[in-house]
């Protein structure tokens, strides 16, 4: 049992370091970030990373003038940025579009083919001349399915397109406070 004691300080200590160099490696150029720094006017604005040192972190952000937009080059002190996010994916919107789109279809083109049901006037004999008919259906829940299916279609595919013109960043947030180096402890218990 005593010879695990440090073995187990040995292993944090280990771990300690690791997740130090961790934290440095995260930061790359060309990197999505998010930077929310008072000193610099930064509050979650949008930038890429474009160099990296101990103490500084150097940013492309698009600021605004009016209806002017430009893109400008920032360094940021690591000791003034107040929050630091990295974007570790980015994703279409297209699946969460086409459903929204799905279910809005469904309910308005139910709705729809419910209200339009006209009975017999659409009948066969009389293939609705001179009356709107979502279906020729025998009942109003027929109509009401055949025009939920149908707008539900349209639906998905007009919210597919529009979701994939949609991009999400998922962001997480890193430690950004200057470098130190050297800076290992090790620490020692004595027991009597």
């Amino acid at each position: 049992m005593s010879t695990m004691r440090p073995a187990a300080a040995i292993a944090l200590l280990c771990l300690a370091v690791g997740a130090h160099d961790g934290r440095a490696q995260t930061l790359r150029i060309g990197q999505r970030v998010r930077v929310t720094a008072a000193r610099y006017r930064l509050n979650s604005d949008v930038a890429t990373l474009i160099a990296v040192d101990d103490t500084t972190l150097t940013v492309a952000v698009t600021r605004s003038s009016g209806v002017n937009r430009f893109l400008d080059t920032v360094a940021l002190s690591r000791t003034g940025i107040d929050r630091l996010d990295v974007s570790r994916s980015r994703t279409r919107g297209t699946g969460k579009g086409a459903l929204i789109g799905f279910v809005s279809g469904l309910v308005v083109g139910a709705i729809a083919g419910a209200a339009t049901y006209k009975g017999e006037e659409c009948g066969p004999p009389n293939p609705g001349i001179g009356v709107i008919c979502v279906s020729s259906g025998s009942s109003r829940g027929e109509d009401a399915m055949a025009g939920g299916f149908a707008l539900g279609l349209t639906g998905a595919g007009l919210g597919a397109l529009i979701g994939s013109a949609s991009h999400r960043d998922h962001w997480e947030g890193v430690a950004v406070k200057p470098l130190q180096h050297g800076g290992v402890g090790l620490g020692l218990g004595i027991r009597f």
